[in-house]
């Protein structure tokens, strides 16, 4: 979920053709996170049976059409949940990621303690 913040803040803030490049990249990255977690770690409704499935550089090679469907399928349920756990997350607080904005603009750096001081605000 984390690897998705700053994508998922940028479509808030900037609409989905304001996604930098960089944002875009955050996508990429939790979707190699979530299909890690299907397939080599077996975090999967589909694959907790088996400790991994293939090995490394062997993903999908000895395994059936619908196995690897159903990979698939759990690789992208786990991705859209954490898209849109963070993407509600994001956006119940947007009003709070405005504010820490503005005083990033004033003030250039916060410490941690600052930081907490104003969100407990």
């Amino acid at each position: 979920m984390v690897a998705l913040g700053g994508r998922i803040a940028e479509e808030i803030f900037y609409g989905k053709e304001g996604v930098s490049i960089g944002a875009s990249q955050d996508y990429q990255v939790a979707s190699g996170l979530a299909k890690e977690m299907v397939e080599k770690w077996g975090m999967s409704s589909y694959t907790s049976s088996y400790s991994r499935i293939g090995g490394k550089d062997t993903m999908h090679k000895d395994i059936s059409d619908e196995t690897h469907y159903q990979l698939e399928k759990e690789t992208k349920e786990i991705l859209d949940e954490a898209y849109n756990s963070a993407k509600d997350i994001l956006e119940k607080r947007s009003f709070l990621i405005k504010f820490i904005a503005r005083i990033l603009i004033e003030v250039r750096n916060l410490t941690g303690n600052k930081f907490n001081s104003l969100i407990d605000n």
